[in-house]
């Protein structure tokens, strides 16, 4: 199985990119027949303005209280560079966090991801190649 993958070309506060990568990744997880997504972002304070018009406020003040919500039937758990889980089965959604942590959350998040596998993953996945 091929890790999906979804990027947006926007930069700054972009909700319409962030509704559009939610609905995707709710779409993996009905695909993969799971109930558990991740939400990483840089710190909690990325939870405020863009976070908080496309989740709600209920959803981002779960998140804050415990870096973890129940909502619309689906887990979603939130990953920062300093709160994180050994094992998410779900997909996760990269928001507002910076290169280095991306190429983290790849490695280290990806079931489906391994560069024994995909020997050209450095020299085509610019995430990989940073």
């Amino acid at each position: 199985m091929t890790m999906a993958r979804h990027h947006t070309r926007s930069s700054g506060p972009a909700t319409d990119a962030l509704r559009e990568a939610f609905r995707l990744s709710c779409e993996l997880l009905q695909s993969r027949r799971s109930d558990i997504m991740g939400l990483a972002v840089h710190t909690k304070a990325q939870l405020d303005s863009t976070v908080r018009e496309v989740l709600g406020d209920e959803v981002v003040k779960g998140l804050d209280r415990n870096n973890r919500v129940q909502f619309k039937g689906i887990t979603i758990q939130l990953l920062t560079e300093k709160i994180q889980v050994r094992k998410l089965d779900g997909p996760v959604l990269a928001a507002f966090v910076s290169p280095g942590y991306k190429i983290e959350l790849i490695q280290t998040k990806s079931t489906t991801y391994d560069d024994r596998r995909h020997s050209d993953a450095k020299s085509t996945d610019p995430l990989r190649s940073a």
